[in-house]
């Protein structure tokens, strides 16, 4: 067979030209030699993205792991072997004898380091498939370093790391022939490895070679502000949580590229970079060329345990199988995550602490965000977790409950906890961003009170509902041949599916069953075998997309759920050819939908998931039936454990101990149990193995859980990115709009959408929008005597000289104040003040005589409040005859006030303020002016200004950010009071 190469192209060219080299040379080596290989070149596996060695090469004499290094020259490594991975590696030029840091990557101090993680993944690939795990053996893999050369190294490598090389090409053969190992080539171990990490066949020569571009490091410029909050977290001692927020995804990706930049230069040994999934993975490394690990193939794959799930609707029954199966993942060991390490969580918005398990999995207790935390382990560590996310976005999952809230991860971790959060700003002149930017601020001050759209010609356009379906016909006509750039977005399954429906009929014309041309959306992931060995075994992930070439026999399960009823679920399958857009190459494929998924649009009935159930127990009692454990590697492993054999030699002779009248039948027991505890372990391991073998290699459990992709949910959407969106702005009838929910949904459903937004039933809320007007007042400005709301108190009022033996101690200085006030008014009239008397804590009478008047002394009353402001004046007796001289002295009072000038007060700083700007800016565009001129509790009082006529008024507002009414209270004539009017509703 030779050499058999395969090969991911790299991202750098100088790893694609090393490569060429180094396949070119060993092609030829192992046809000299007669040998039998497989060599990966840059091996990409999405189940375990951590390991990202440059190639792979199993051959006749040993299983190697290879990182290439584009270096010559000296190299030097650090003197002391304590040190070895855990101090900069440095090539030195021969020539001005300048020093270059040898880096591991861009996640580790240097590249002992790197090589040591990626063994250490190495293992658990080994461990996950059964011929790999029967045919190599973990520990004895090589860890090579291999450089361009010539190289001189200072010192030998550590003879404590033996697994662990370093060598030059030019010694690379020498090396292949003295090297020896028990890990040997076989075709069964080669076909595991290409099943593990899918790569083309290398292509030894093309027409046109691409020449590689020298760039000086780039320098990722981030703002100054969260500069020094990444530096001072990255500099202080002990573990602790940093989370960063931005709406804007590229300066969260600038943030990510700064700290895996920059965490050498504070001597962090290994930083790391984790998100949700791969599906959200392949979205950051799209958009950012970077490749985030999956929380799910990172922190999960322990020592398994399979949960009995009882069903009170399922009646067990000792000659079959029904128990309901679920599998726990549970979380891994932390040994390949250094205890200084930096962890970056990208996305973090969306990793959650809200449940969440299918029908037969859970990883760990079901919570990612708390499972992350305990795998961490920051309480006894000094790792670092930094997460970086979009606080207005939604998450899968609660939203309070998400990785950049602060009081869940508070709950989480005991320790430091900062924030830096970008506020929303407009940075960007496209409607789509200020449209996201309106949303953000009011999620940010947790105000919804005004949703307009910036309509425009270019980006954010109102779609109605011809134009809506002819964008559909625009967009859909002909089966998609890559990935859909145009999507329609909803707020339910059910609302998507019509749509879909209606681009069948009437776009793609394919009837309203699935067919030819369909396009689907993966809700699992799935493995593709490859059955024939001329193919390339790919695996499918939540989130791609995939087209439908053909549809054949179809395939029914018919299960018995309840014995006592005779309940039956028939589950349907269909066998689909498809064409998968999502894959580089797109290539074809052959595989099995979970049609009653698929009729049921996305969701499966109780009913119908104890049925899956029952039928994977099923599945899993025939495959032990013909694989039993008698025969498995787990018991081979199992006989060859020394506990196995003592175990089993204590038990024989405690047995005839006991036949022979000793008393040893504790002992007896004790044994047993502990050769029953030890038979479980093998036991547990080999039903987890056989569990996830018939889950990824049996084609019917093995089925694509999908919904057509033309049209989805904007939840289902949150993390993809398209050209142009049309999104349904209406969530339902009984939902409201003037809330964090969906103001929330809409800004996620934007954020999917660069180029264009079509917005159909879009719901605008304006301020203004429930806002009754009142005008009831008579022409000609005064004021209202009767008024019980005003307060009036008087800063620095000097009492004049000639009421001042009038006036007893007893009154506050706001009283003195208004009843000299109303004194020196009704003076002129003849009515004089004589006395006055506190009556309580809240009533001051002052008392006046009437000479001329020949009504009797006059009695007022002026009220105060607990804080001593005047809160009403009135007559209490005598006052009838001369109220028109009560009323002037009054309104003296009330146009003295401190509290009733007509003087612009401060501005309050919540979410009036920019609405009053706006208003003030819209009267000074009718030559008006508008002052505010004082503000209350849930009211503001105003006073237009026209030319000669005014107008004050009263503006309600709510708890929620909603202004109540507009109430008249005093005008100057009719025509004031219509320009008030227009102010506020001229667009009605």
């Amino acid at each position: 067979m030779a050499l058999e190469i395969r090969h991911n192209r790299a991202e750098h060219a100088h790893e694609n030209f090393q490569f060429r080299r180094i396949a070119q040379g060993l092609d030829a080596f192992f046809e000299q030699k007669g040998w039998d290989g497989l060599l990966i070149g840059n091996p990409e596996s999405e189940d375990f993205s951590r390991f990202r060695a440059d190639a792979i090469l199993i051959y006749n004499h040993g299983f190697l792991i290879i990182d290439l290094k584009d270096y010559q020259g000296n190299i030097e490594l650090p003197k002391h072997d304590d040190d070895f991975g855990m101090l900069a590696w440095y090539n030195e030029s021969e020539k001005d004898k300048t020093r270059l840091e040898i880096k591991g990557g861009a996640r580790f101090l240097n590249p002992f380091r790197q090589l040591k993680s990626y063994r250490q993944v190495m293992y658990d690939i080994i461990n996950s498939n059964l011929f790999l795990k029967d045919n190599i053996n973990p520990s004895r893999t090589c860890a090579l370093n291999l450089f361009s050369g010539a190289i001189q190294l200072n010192r030998e490598t550590p003879r404590n790391i033996p697994y662990y090389k370093i060598t030059q090409e030019s010694d690379f053969y020498d090396f292949l022939y003295d090297y020896n190992s028990p890990n040997t080539y076989s075709k069964e171990v080669a076909d595991a490895l290409n099943n593990i990490f899918p790569a083309p066949i290398w292509e030894a020569h093309h027409e046109v070679q691409i020449e590689e571009e020298i760039a000086p490091k780039r320098i990722y410029e981030i703002d100054g502000d969260v500069e020094n909050e990444i530096k001072s977290f990255l500099q202080e001692e002990g573990s602790g949580i940093l989370v960063l927020e931005s709406m804007d995804y590229s300066k969260r990706d600038d943030w990510m590229r700064y700290i895996l930049s920059e965490s050498a230069t504070y001597n962090i040994p290994q930083t790391e970079t984790w998100t949700h999934s791969t599906r959200i993975r392949r979205k950051i490394k799209l958009r950012s060329g970077i490749a985030p690990d999956s929380l799910f193939n990172t922190i999960y794959g322990g020592k398994s345990d399979t949960k009995e799930d009882k069903n009170s609707d399922v009646e067990e029954d000792n000659n079959e199988e029904t128990e309901d199966l679920i599998e726990v993942i549970p979380i891994k060991s932390d040994d390949l995550l250094d205890k200084s390490a930096v962890v970056i969580l990208q996305e973090a918005h969306l990793v959650s602490r809200s449940l969440h398990q299918s029908e037969l999995l859970r990883f760990g207790s079901g919570r990612l965000l708390e499972d992350l935390i305990l795998f961490l382990d920051l309480e006894s560590t000094n790792r670092k977790l930094i997460c970086i996310g979009d606080p207005f976005s939604l998450s899968y999952g609660n939203d309070e409950e998400s990785g950049i809230a602060l009081e869940t991860l508070k709950e989480l971790f005991k320790g430091k906890i900062q924030l830096f959060r970008q506020t929303p700003q407009r940075t960007n002149t496209t409607g789509i961003h200020k449209q996201r930017v309106s949303l953000a601020t009011s999620i940010n001050d947790k105000v919804f009170n005004k949703l307009l759209y910036g309509w425009n010609t270019t980006d954010v356009l109102q779609s109605n509902k011809s134009n809506s379906l002819a964008l559909l016909k625009q967009w859909f006509s002909k089966p998609l041949t890559a990935e859909p750039t145009q999507s329609v977005l909803f707020f339910t399954n059910d609302l998507a599916l019509s749509t879909n429906i209606w681009i069948k009929k009437n776009c793609l014309n394919n009837s309203s069953d699935l067919a030819i041309g369909d396009l689907l959306l993966l809700n699992n992931n799935v493995n593709i075998p490859d059955d024939t060995g001329f193919g390339n075994p790919a695996r499918l992930y939540n989130g791609m997309y995939i087209v439908v070439k053909e549809t054949s026999e179809p395939h029914t399960e018919t299960i018995i759920i309840n014995k006592q009823s005779k309940q039956q679920i028939t589950l349907q399958y269909i066998k689909l050819k498809v064409q998968c857009l999502s894959l580089e190459n797109k290539q074809d494929a052959e595989i099995w939908l979970n049609d009653t998924y698929f009729k049921s649009n996305g969701k499966l009935s109780k009913e119908e998931q104890i049925a899956l159930r029952i039928f994977t127990s099923k599945k899993l009692k025939s495959f032990k039936k013909a694989n039993p454990f008698e025969q498995s590697g787990e018991f081979k492993a199992l006989q060859q454990n020394s506990q196995n054999a003592l175990l089993k030699k204590q038990i024989e002779n405690f047995t005839r101990q006991l036949a022979s009248g000793e008393k040893v039948k504790g002992k007896l027991n004790e044994a047993e149990v502990n050769y029953r505890k030890l038979e479980n372990k093998y036991k547990r391991k080999y039903n987890h193995r056989v569990l996830m073998e018939i889950l990824s290699n049996d084609p019917i459990l093995n089925a694509i859980n999908a919904t057509y992709g033309w049209c989805t949910t904007v939840h289902k959407a949150v993390g993809s990115v398209f050209q142009d969106i049309i999104i349904n702005a209406k969530q339902g009838e009984f939902n409201g709009v003037g809330n964090a929910s969906y103001f929330r949904w809409l800004y996620s459903g934007l954020s999917t959408a660069q180029s264009r937004v079509y917005v159909s039933n879009p719901i605008e809320i304006d301020p203004f929008m429930d806002c009754q007007f009142e005008d009831v007042v008579e022409d000609g400005w005064r004021e209202n005597i009767t008024r019980q709301n005003n307060s009036f108190e008087f800063d620095d009022f000097e009492i004049p000289e000639r009421f001042s033996g009038a006036l007893t101690s007893e009154l506050n200085q706001n009283a003195k104040a208004a009843i000299c006030l109303f004194a020196e008014s009704i003076e002129k009239s003849g009515v004089l003040l004589e006395r006055t008397q506190k009556s309580g804590d809240y009533i001051s009478k002052a008392y006046f005589s009437t000479p001329n008047n020949g009504v009797g002394d006059l009695v007022m009353i002026f009220n105060n409040n607990g804080s001593g402001k005047v809160t009403s004046i009135r007559p209490e007796r005598n006052g009838e005859a001369i109220m028109e001289f009560i009323e002037k002295g009054i309104s003296n009072i009330l146009s003295l006030s401190n509290n009733e000038t007509t003087d612009e007060v401060s501005f309050p700083d919540d979410f009036r303020k920019e609405i009053y700007k706006d208003l003030i800016e819209r009267s000074i565009q009718i030559d008006s002016e508008l002052k505010l001129v004082k503000s209350h509790d849930y009211h503001d009082i105003f006073v237009l200004l026209k030319g000669d006529s005014k107008v004050k008024f009263r503006l309600g507002y709510n708890g929620s950010g909603m202004f109540t009414s507009v109430k008249v209270l005093a005008k100057s004539n009719s025509n004031i009071s219509i320009e008030l009017h227009n102010l506020f509703f001229a667009d009605e």
